[in-house]
């Protein structure tokens, strides 16, 4: 059930992504000024997962869970609002709904033994979800037009919500969760927490340049019997999707047999490479180069370390760290928005590059910390291996 929702939730997710990514840039004329302050907001909603993951902790209960599918609202109102800013505006507040659900959906996962492997099936669904939303956003488009796609959105994000609430009927809180545990947690992660910030906010700052150069070079590639819009949808999502899954299952298996910390200080290195390629690049090469799946990577090395280094009845709160530090990372670009909505894709490579690095160097010392004995006492066998 729970890979289920996850799909359906992904889809919704999915085909927002591709469809607002062409629609605020081309259709509404906003570019990349537009498309960097959506990012940034997109992010900045999520301040609440913390304190949101940790009331589920110690509370329990459905009530996160409502909150988040509130967030098809926005996505029903959209279609009334022509304005690119107004829209970025409207739209970034379905992420603050997902910001103070999703740590209670992911506290079902992150919990006993094997979370690596546990969280790289559970990520299963998203990957198909997101390929079937991001293909299909183009599509539904041409068919069903601003509205209906919107419409679609939401109806797809509150089943997903519907399962979720469904599933998690009855589960407890941990009533021993006290602020002082968060506390001593966040103590221990904020050496983490700080490279997360790091590396989101050279992700999605470069995201935003990958994402209008995909753009120009689809525009620029016939491809006979699609539209524009559909075209995109297909490259923006299906085949990366696809190459994701067995991407997500090894990044189960590589964390039960190494320090995730080590996996995501090396993807950190790989994504400057990633990025630097794209540069370079043009056209049809761009459309190949889009496909490589390394944010399975990222985000199975985020929440499995997390989770690794907090006690089991802070999971959610854990969960809610990475989110919040990746809002915090991220909400720098809309902080930032006059002056690096401005730069040029080289300009903006080498600012993603050196924050990345300083990412790396972090998670890196942060490691090497922990293996000097200075671990949450919480943390007592790792839980990402079976007994």
């Amino acid at each position: 059930m729970m890979q289920i929702a996850a799909a359906l939730h992904a889809t919704a997710w999915g085909m927002y992504y591709a469809f607002t990514r062409i629609y605020i840039v081309k259709d509404l004329g906003g570019g990349v000024e537009a498309l960097t302050l959506l990012t940034g907001l997109e992010w900045f909603a999520a301040f609440l997962a913390i304190p949101a993951g940790y009331l589920a902790d110690r509370y329990g209960g459905k009530w996160p869970l409502y909150i988040g599918a509130l967030g098809a609202i926005p996505f029903l109102a959209a279609p009334l609002v022509t304005e690119p800013t107004l829209l970025s505006l409207m739209l970034s507040t379905s992420s603050l709904a997902w910001a103070i659900a999703w740590p209670t959906v992911l506290s079902h996962v992150l919990r006993g033994r094997n979370i690596g492997v546990k969280y790289s099936k559970f990520g299963l669904g998203i990957g198909l979800g997101w390929g079937l939303g991001s293909t299909t956003s183009g599509f539904t488009y041409e068919r069903l037009g601003v509205a209906g796609t919107f419409a679609l959105m939401a109806a797809l994000y509150l089943t997903a919500y519907t399962a979720f609430i469904n599933k998690v009927t009855g589960v407890r809180g941990f009533e021993r969760a006290t602020k002082e545990d968060l506390l001593e947690m966040m103590g221990v992660l904020k050496l983490f927490a700080i490279a997360i910030a790091a590396s989101t906010f050279a992700r999605e700052y470069i995201f935003v340049h990958l994402t209008a150069k995909l753009s120009q070079a689809v525009s620029s590639i016939n491809f006979p019997g699609l539209s524009t819009h559909e075209a995109f949808g297909v490259i923006y999502g299906v085949a990366s999707s696809m190459l994701a899954i067995p991407v997500r299952l090894l990044a189960g298996k590589l964390v039960s047999k190494v320090n995730p910390l080590s996996l995501l200080a090396l993807m950190n290195l790989a994504y400057i490479a990633y990025a630097s390629a794209f540069y370079f690049s043009s056209d049809l090469l761009i459309v190949i180069l889009w496909q490589i799946p390394l944010y399975p990577l990222i985000d199975v090395a985020m929440y499995t370390s997390a989770a690794l280094y907090s006690p089991e009845e802070l999971r959610s709160s854990a969960s809610g760290v990475v989110i919040t530090f990746s809002s915090i990372g991220a909400a720098f670009i809309a902080l930032l928005y006059p002056a690096l909505s401005q730069q040029s894709f080289l300009t903006a490579l080498c600012i993603s590059s050196i924050a990345l690095l300083t990412s790396s160097a972090l998670v890196i010392a942060f490691r090497n910390k922990q293996v000097l004995g200075e671990r949450s006492a919480a943390f007592k066998d790792s839980e990402l291996r079976s007994p």
